[in-house]
């Protein structure tokens, strides 16, 4: 029994750990009934096993009184003791009757049926409950012993019932079964069984147990399981918690009572039933407060509160329904909606985004919806078409229309449009649409759909290709003008040609055509810059379109150069005085800027038939003509002559070879000194460009020079002649030769290359030549073109340490104030003007104001081309610092520098100055 009672307080205290409070009232009793059951039974086998006893012993004591009647005198006292000790055993007995009744009617009080019965089934006490609760009366109960319970359970609990109560009589064990039972009436049950096995009087197993109806119970149960079924299976998180307040009421923490396992997927957290939420999460302590108020005020006023919020120690974000559970308590069930966050954030960022688009895009946008009202207008729609913002305020689209039909040119289309795509709700629609203060604008119009394809509204489109289509009309312009004259092109003026020639073999005339190109027109781009070239070039075009025919056409090919075909021509005499005509028309002077120019011009003529029959032969042999006329002296013209392409073959074979010339090292460079004046030492070297080539001997750099710098091979060659000139250098200085400055001329085509200074620093550091040491000598028609740019490249050659030069000054603008401002060391005076210098008052003096102003700027001044001892003489009197040519040196090939440097280097060898001619 003692063990029934502690399985039965065991299984008790599981059920209850895990039920709800009402489920353990229940139990309460329960195991209080059980309590009063056991000690019950217990009392009643201890009296039953005593008046057993005793009833053998009255019996026996009834035979001794029998007896006691033939008894001699002599036992009567002995006898007298053994009445008394009967008399008090009978006493005993009849307290043991009255115990079993009343044990009889404590089991009759109790709900449960209590039974007994031994191993061979046979039932040994039932209690009367056993016919309320199975229908069965006790006596059936012992007439067909267990079998009537076995049969009464659930054919599916069966065996598990016998397998159980099988080892409770075998083996001793516990018997606690719960199982399905049908009653007398066919209505089934929840029973609880449960038997401990005890040992009889004889020796043999009994079992005795009690039958409990657990109906409610189990229904509670069920109930329960579904409910936590329900809430398992939630997809939101559940927590059942119990609030904590401070002694003033407020709301400091809480404690997780319950949780399902949706709580851990959700937010991550493991065993946390038991703890408080500062300790699952204790660094948080912006949301805490939060947390703790909702929950507190929930509490406290048992008013469900439904929020969102952003637990940050987890990084997460929920959205909460708490309810007041009573008793401190509340229930809150959430969901995790940090995914959701994030999108919702995405979408507010992209529809800042749009917005932002929208008002910040080049197009004005205009949405309308099915009524006509406008949903969105952009700043930029309202600035394209002038509308005020108190008519956008409307959101009226009829008023809008009305507006824009007053501004565009055609309104009775504009109007059109909009009524055709009202009527093909489904259509988009794309065109131009031209206003009256001539503004073009690209209209695309599409219908807006919602997400179930229903129309919703319409949106346009406008975007601003004003400055487009005039781009188009420009771009189809240049395809047959010239963008800075407006003349015709090449392309136009091939195809007129073309006609004219065409036209010419039907009606048996002559065609001219008039090859014109400027002369010395390089000059004035690089000494007065190109924006004054550009409107010289305006200014020619404008006086050729005047002095030619209505039917003549005026093209510009390129450059200075310029085509004019004359149609009609009768015979060669009228052409030449045609372009006679011409060439004083152009001797005119122009004003460009304030400066007065005289431009001269050369002129090649081709006729057709006599020198071509087709557009391109004509071309070609009136550009042989003008460069013969150029080559004739310039400011002339000369008619084509077939002599004229030998030379012209010979320029572009000449060309050719130059293109081959670095690869073959067909090129070299020989060395002049420059000599000091005041010593007669050697102070620098000029490095001079030679062509050795193999058929034609040594080409003159004038021959091939121009050549370079209009082919653009000047850039490759000019690279090279620096890094031998600096190389070789630095191959002298490490013989131990005096450091002397090498000078290496710069073509402006080469200085106008992006990266020239880095080009410089590159050599210098691979050929590692001191920078002092290199001088770089720039023409002063370079210097004073685009001077802005000029002045940053100077002054980044400055800062590296170099020297600079103004190369043939006195030949271009000759402006002091750009020395100054352009910081050059030296300034070399052109040969022209030291040829006659001891002669000539004229170069004489513009010698001599040469060297004074260089002198009052602080600048050195050499003279080249000096060949005798007057003009030395000169500029010794005028303090020229140094000289350069046949005077004291020819260019000398590398070991003759070597040489002359060694010579200067012997202390008894005076620097002398022999008199030697080229």
């Amino acid at each position: 029994m003692v063990a029934l009672f502690v399985a039965l307080c065991f299984r008790r205290f599981r059920q209850t750990t895990f039920l709800g409070l009402a489920a353990w009232r229940f139990d309460v009793a329960a195991l209080l009934l059980c309590t009063s059951i056991v000690v019950l039974l217990a009392l009643w086998y201890r009296w039953k096993s005593n008046l057993k006893t005793a009833v053998i012993r009255t019996s026996a004591d009834a035979g001794k009184i029998t007896a006691f009647e033939t008894i001699t005198e002599e036992g009567l006292e002995t006898e007298a003791h053994g009445i008394a000790d009967d008399f008090r055993k009978l006493s005993q007995a009849e307290r043991l009757r009255e115990s079993e009744e009343q044990y009889r009617l404590l089991v009759a009080t109790i709900p449960e049926v209590v039974w007994k019965t031994d191993a061979k089934g046979n039932v040994i006490f039932v209690s009367p409950q056993v016919e309320t609760l199975l229908g069965y009366s006790a006596g059936e109960f012992r007439q067909q012993g267990d079998s009537l319970w076995f049969n009464s359970v659930h054919v599916d609990d069966r065996e598990r019932v016998g397998q159980a109560f099988e080892s409770l009589m075998k083996e001793g064990e516990p018997y606690d079964i719960e199982c399905r039972a049908r009653k007398k009436n066919g209505e089934w049950f929840w029973a609880h069984d449960r038997a401990v096995a005890t040992m009889d009087s004889n020796g043999l197993r009994v079992a005795t147990g009690l039958i409990s109806d657990i109906s409610l119970r189990k229904a509670a149960e069920e109930s329960e399981r579904r409910y936590r079924r329900l809430f398992e299976n939630m997809l939101e998180g559940f927590a059942h918690c119990e609030m904590i307040f401070d002694d003033r009421g407020r709301p400091t923490d809480f404690v997780y009572l319950a949780v399902n396992s949706a709580f851990e997927q959700l937010t991550g957290l493991q065993n946390v039933v038991g703890r408080r939420f500062t300790e699952v999460i204790p660094e948080d302590e912006t949301s805490r407060q939060d947390l703790f108020e909702r929950y507190g005020r929930v509490v406290l006023t048992g008013i469900p509160e439904r929020f969102e919020i952003e637990v940050k120690g987890l990084g997460m974000w929920f959205s909460i329904s708490a309810y007041g559970a009573g008793k401190g308590c509340f229930v809150a069930v959430f969901d995790n909606i940090t995914e959701r966050k994030l999108v919702e954030e995405s979408l507010l960022f992209k529809t800042a985004l749009l917005e932002a688009q929208a008002e910040t895009t080049i197009d004005g946008i205009l949405a309308i919806d099915e009524s006509d009202h406008i949903v969105l207008a952009n700043k930029q729609f309202g600035l394209s078409f002038e509308i005020p913002d108190e008519l956008l305020s409307t959101r009226d689209d009829l008023i809008l229309r009305q507006h824009m039909t007053n501004k565009v040119e055609d309104a009775d289309a504009f109007i059109d449009r909009i009524k055709c795509l009202t009527d093909h709700r489904d259509e988009k629609s794309r065109d131009e649409l031209r206003l009256k203060n001539g503004k073009i604008f690209d209209r695309y119009s599409a219908p807006l759909m919602d997400s179930k394809s229903q129309y919703r509204g319409r949106i346009w489109y406008f975007r601003d290709i004003t400055n487009r289509k005039v781009a188009e009309e420009r771009v189809r312009f240049l395809a047959y003008y010239d963008a800075l004259t407006g003349l015709p092109n090449r392309t136009l003026l091939q195809d007129r040609l073309t006609k004219a020639l065409a036209s010419a073999r039907r009606n048996k005339d002559k065609v001219a055509l008039l090859f014109l190109d400027l002369d010395r027109f390089k000059d004035i781009n690089d000494s007065l810059g190109h924006s004054v070239g550009d409107l010289l070039l305006k200014e020619v075009a404008g006086r050729l379109k005047t002095w030619g025919r209505e039917q003549d056409t005026v093209a510009r090919l390129g450059g200075d150069e310029f085509l004019i075909t004359l149609t009609h021509v009768k015979d060669i005499p009228d052409v030449a005085v045609a372009a006679e005509r011409l060439m004083n028309e152009m001797t005119a002077e122009f004003i460009i800027q304030g400066h007065s120019l005289n431009v001269n011009c050369s002129i090649g003529i081709s006729m057709f038939p006599e020198h071509g029959m087709d557009c391109e032969t004509l071309i070609k042999n009136a550009d042989a003509a003008m460069y013969s006329a150029k080559e004739g002296g310039r400011n002339n013209f000369r008619f084509f002559a077939e002599d004229m392409n030998v030379h012209a073959v010979e320029r572009l074979t000449l060309e050719n070879n130059l293109r081959l010339a670095l690869d073959k090292k067909e090129l070299f460079l020989v060395y002049q000194p420059q000599m000091e004046i005041a010593t007669g030492r050697i102070t620098g070297l000029e490095a001079l460009l030679r062509w050795q080539h193999p058929d034609l001997g040594l080409v003159s750099p004038d021959r091939f020079i121009r050549i370079a710098e209009n082919s653009g091979l000047i850039v490759p060659i000019g690279e090279w002649v620096l890094r031998t000139a600096c190389g070789q250098a630095k191959r002298w200085q490490d013989e131990g030769l005096a450091a002397v400055t090498v000078a290496v001329n710069v073509s402006a085509v080469q200085f106008r290359q992006a990266g020239f200074c880095g080009l410089i620093r590159r050599v210098l550091h691979e050929t590692d030549l001191a920078p002092q040491y290199l001088e770089l000598e720039l023409t002063e028609s370079l210097l004073l073109a685009d001077a802005d740019v000029t002045l940053a490249v100077l002054k980044e050659l400055k800062s590296m340490g170099l020297t600079l030069a103004i190369d043939d000054f006195g030949t271009g603008y000759s402006s002091f104030n750009y020395l100054r401002q352009f910081h050059v060391s030296k300034v070399k005076i052109d040969r022209s003007f030291i040829r006659d210098v001891a002669v000539n008052p004229d170069d004489a003096a513009i010698t001599s104001a040469i060297i004074s102003m260089a002198k009052s700027l602080n600048l050195k001044v050499i003279a080249e081309g000096v060949e005798n001892e007057a003009q030395m003489s000169f500029l010794r009197a005028h303090f020229c610092d140094e000289i350069q040519g046949y005077y004291f040196s020819k260019p000398l090939a590398t070991d003759q520098i070597a040489d002359k440097l060694r010579d200067e280097a012997e202390p008894h060898v005076k620097a002398q100055a022999g008199g030697k001619h080229s």
